[in-house]
């Protein structure tokens, strides 16, 4: 029984034999992650608590692709960006909280689709971490009130890579960082306010969001190498 984690499914400390790195030589990039970027803020009660959601296309999944695209080119490997309905792939993803193998039936019947329509012998895919009981919550921006105030803040970016053999069976999985926090200035020097509106002007939101894919290319790109390939 298995613990599911969005786009990714569990994370595995399976290191890849000798024989399975040989085999991997052309590798397909699909990223998941959403399409809007969550301000959440926790504060001292729960009638404090905040949540906004502001769209920001395709750019995590740039950065996500970007990140995985830069880290399997430098272990001397060919890649091929693949283009899918990020919202219908993800939901393939998404059978509920507890499964018994993965991927899901549907999701392994794809990558194996993938696989062959692009001759590719694995599929590396970019997705989000949820695990309630490690606070670790995906992608967002995380603020945490006080009084009148924001105590503390950051960029959240629990992520992780899984790379999927041509039959659609994970090989390896990776993340790092999980409940790491990168804190963003506001451009004009103010300090975060209460309310997650008023910090929300198209300067910050650039900000962050510019901030936001730095850490999710790092990320993905330390993933990657931490595999070993």
């Amino acid at each position: 029984m298995l613990v599911a984690t969005l786009a990714t499914g569990c994370s595995t400390t399976t290191t890849l034999k000798p024989e399975q790195t040989s085999r991997i030589q052309k590798v397909g990039v699909i990223s998941l992650l959403p399409d809007t970027l969550i301000y959440q803020k926790i504060g001292i009660t729960v009638f404090n608590n905040e949540r906004v959601e502001k769209p920001v296309a395709t750019n995590l999944n740039d950065a996500g692709r970007a990140g995985a695209e830069s880290a399997f080119r430098g272990a001397k490997r060919q890649v091929k960006q693949l283009d899918v309905n990020v919202t219908e792939v993800r939901n393939l993803f998404k059978p509920g909280v507890i499964v018994f193998s993965w991927p899901p039936e549907k999701a392994k019947a794809l990558l194996v689709q993938l696989a062959k329509q692009h001759d590719l012998d694995s599929i590396a895919i970019v997705g989000e971490v949820f695990d309630g009981d490690n606070g670790y919550a995906g992608v967002r921006y995380f603020l945490r009130g006080g009084f009148n105030s924001i105590e503390n803040h950051g960029i959240r970016a629990d992520t992780e890579v899984t790379l999927y053999d041509a039959k659609g069976e994970v090989l390896i999985s990776r993340s790092s960082g999980l409940g790491e926090q990168y804190p963003v200035l506001r451009p004009d020097g103010k300090p975060w306010a209460s309310k997650i509106e008023d910090n929300l002007d198209a300067a910050t939101q650039a900000q962050v969001l510019s901030s936001m894919k730095s850490v999710i290319s790092t990320k993905t790109v330390s993933q990657i190498q931490a595999m070993g390939l």
